[in-house]
């Protein structure tokens, strides 16, 4: 189950971050409010497309990340959190904090 979605920078949704109920969630609005984005966005984490096109204009890069929540005890196996984040950047990107160095 989605338990949390963060948005910056896709399309036309510059920042959102929504909380999903347990219970019950619906995604309701306007026509043009942005309730088919919140779903592309969703499609776009699990995506091997790199399209920078849905780079919107508020930055040089967009960043979707969605945290699970997958409670299976009730199969016998253990309850688990998870995260997937998805970077898309205009620009070459380097992470530095994801980089190790040895001292030899």
């Amino acid at each position: 189950m989605i338990k949390k979605i963060k948005i910056d920078n896709f399309l036309t949704i510059k920042n959102l971050e929504i909380d999903f109920d347990k219970h019950f969630s619906a995604i309701v609005g306007e026509s043009g409010a942005g309730k088919s984005l919140i779903l592309k966005a969703i499609s776009e984490v699990f995506s091997v497309k790199n399209d920078t096109q849905m780079i919107g204009n508020f930055g040089d890069f967009c960043k979707i990340s969605i945290d699970f929540d997958a409670d299976l005890s009730k199969y016998g196996f253990f309850e688990r959190n998870f995260s997937i984040e998805k970077l898309r950047s205009k620009k070459p990107y380097f992470d530095k904090s994801a980089s190790k160095s040895i001292d030899i």
